[in-house]
């Protein structure tokens, strides 16, 4: 790293964070209605069908960005989904403890069902690079 000045690296020179990318359980990692084949596993009372692909497909993009839990299953996902696709334990972006700020991204009430998450994902990426899935 070079720096310039006033202590200040120069830019170009400092190594960049890897993206983050917000993982979703429910719908996406264990889609309603998967293609192909798929490995059905029972948790508690519920039945995920996780395609076989997807434990290859996160340990491929782990590779370029650093994955982050943002399901409804919070600290769950860690103990429950993770084993399954053989992933470590992951950071967690919490949405039952959230509690909103003024800053907050605002939306009309018809957007809620799609927002409520967007909130604690801009505060935990705090002006880092991010993709959702």
């Amino acid at each position: 790293m070079t720096w310039g000045i006033g202590g200040v690296p120069r830019p170009g020179t400092r190594p960049a964070a890897e993206p983050l990318l917000y993982l979703d359980v429910d719908g996406v990692l264990n889609p309603e209605d998967p293609a192909g084949r798929f490995t059905a596993h029972t948790v508690g009372s519920l039945t995920l069908r996780i395609p076989d692909t997807h434990a290859a497909w996160l340990r491929e993009l782990s590779a370029a960005y650093e994955l982050i839990w943002a399901t409804t299953w919070e600290h769950h996902a860690n103990a429950y989904i993770a084993p399954l696709l053989g992933l470590p334990e992951l950071p967690v972006v919490e949405f039952t403890a959230y509690e909103p700020r003024p800053d907050d991204p605002r939306c009309t009430p018809l957007q809620i069902p799609q927002m409520y998450k967007w909130a604690p994902i801009l505060r935990h990426a705090d002006g880092r690079r991010f993709a959702p899935a």
